[in-house]
């Protein structure tokens, strides 16, 4: 009988490589799973709109979740099938925290992001690669306050992504700080991002509990399930999941809760374990 029946991971530095591609390995492995009828299913902190087209593409994949399982969307058509996000009247109190301190608190919505019109020179003081600054430029609606734009508009906020300038030592400005502010704020859930960065969703979601709505709907148990992470915002996926994967690049916290080590996210992590386990596949 078939141990593994669904088959998701994380993109930035985990199925994206330091280029923000997919390795050809990763590629022919989507392949070959979703040809013996694995469900495989991309989960990212990114917006939805972000996911690049070469995973939207992917043959076989019906189901993305987004924003660290604050959305899951149909991969075909665009459509929010889950959303399960911040109230703007819970969200604005902690936006305009933030706004006091010279930090990207981006809050992402089912189409999209904001960013603070003040913070947009900060991107290019990010420790991250050129790819990943474009992303955030081509993904942010720039607006003169986030906070006063959800209080008007009254979006649900699926999650809010908070990025750092560094400063001259390599730093991120203002890091501890945030954490100070969100600690006030029991009722969300922060962890940290694959990108030195800082990622808020309401208390109680997570990739993990997207799986969880996933699993229900296609009838597959959490032990049925593979998963393959690199961060903080992986972890409660991780120890969720049946079987669960860090890439050998990962943070300390994924690496702690992982059920297996694979190869890091440049040196075909996915294809090497997924080949390592591949008896869980076969019925």
């Amino acid at each position: 009988m078939r141990e593994i029946k669904l088959v998701t991971f994380d993109l930035d530095e985990t199925a994206l490589d330091s280029n923000k591609c997919l390795l050809p390995s990763t590629v022919q492995t989507v392949k070959k799973l979703v040809d013996i009828g694995i469900e495989v299913v991309p989960a990212t902190g990114r917006v939805f709109t972000g996911v690049p087209e070469e995973v939207r593409n992917l043959p076989g994949v019906r189901y993305i979740i987004a924003n660290n399982g604050g959305g899951v969307y149909d991969n075909k058509t665009g459509e929010i099938l889950l959303e399960d996000g911040i109230d703007p009247i819970e969200a604005v109190p902690v936006l305009l925290d933030l706004e006091t301190l010279p930090v990207m608190a981006d809050p992402f919505v089912k189409d999209g992001a904001y960013m603070c019109k003040k913070n947009v020179p900060l991107i290019d003081k990010m420790a991250t690669s050129e790819p990943m600054r474009e992303y955030i430029r081509s993904t942010r609606r720039v607006v003169d306050s986030v906070a006063r734009h959800i209080a008007e508009s009254k979006e649900i906020i699926q999650k809010i992504t908070i990025n750092f300038g560094s400063d001259e030592n390599g730093d991120r400005i203002c890091y501890d700080e945030t954490w100070e502010i969100l600690n006030n704020y029991p009722e969300l859930n922060s962890v940290s991002g694959g990108t030195n960065n800082i990622e808020v969703t309401r208390c109680g979601v997570s990739k993990a509990s997207a799986l969880e709505w996933l699993g229900d709907k296609l009838d597959i148990e959490a032990s049925e399930m593979m998963a393959f992470g690199d961060s903080g915002n992986d972890a409660e996926m991780l120890e969720y999941v049946g079987l669960g994967v860090a890439v050998a690049n990962a943070e300390q916290i994924a690496l702690d809760v992982a059920d297996d080590i694979t190869a890091s996210n440049n040196e075909d992590g996915i294809a090497k374990a997924v080949e390592k386990h591949w008896s869980k596949f076969e019925e």
